[in-house]
């Protein structure tokens, strides 16, 4: 199954934790391209991850401060 993703996704090797942070960041793009500012869309993948503190969630899965063109 996990080949399979990873065929469909185009990228050779994705760990459990890859498949997270591409996860995260999808949501992540989403959430912003829905009109979210930075900090609000961190906050809600932080809470879609199970994180209790976006910190975390800024640090392993999403870029900071990432600005929307």
């Amino acid at each position: 199954m996990r080949a399979e993703i990873r065929r469909a996704l185009g990228v050779e090797s994705l760990s459990s934790h890859g498949f997270r942070k591409l996860n995260a960041q999808a949501l992540y793009a989403a959430l912003c391209a829905q009109g979210l500012d930075d900090e609000a869309a961190r906050l809600e993948v932080a809470r879609h991850l199970g994180h209790n503190r976006v910190p975390v969630t800024v640090q392993s899965y999403v870029e900071a401060n990432r600005q929307r063109g």
